[in-house]
């Protein structure tokens, strides 16, 4: 099944703007960020980029704001991508 990611400008240097992946039936949401998380790293690691702050699972909770279809979710990472899923991921920063 596929879902749609829209990424937020911090990643999107590294990923690009918005993604289509294929992903497997009954994946969690934090399944999938965990693996977009494992992309980040590997790329950060070859163009040899700190992406501590990049990445959206920190210690196992999430680390930016993330809708899913525009609404937010309760029990988020456990929610379980459903085809046609659009995923929009917002990193929090301070200040206006």
């Amino acid at each position: 099944m596929k879902v749609k990611i829209n990424y937020d400008y911090s990643q999107q240097a590294l990923l690009r703007m918005e993604d289509e992946v294929e992903v497997a039936e009954n994946i969690t949401l934090g399944e999938l960020l965990a693996q977009i998380d494992a992309r980040i790293i590997e790329i950060g690691e070859e163009k040899n980029i700190d992406v501590s702050g990049i990445c959206m699972l920190r210690n196992e909770k999430l680390g930016c704001i993330v809708k899913i279809n525009k609404k937010p979710h309760e029990n988020l990472l456990k929610y379980k991508l459903q085809n046609g899923d659009e995923i929009d991921i917002v990193s929090g920063f301070c200040g206006g």
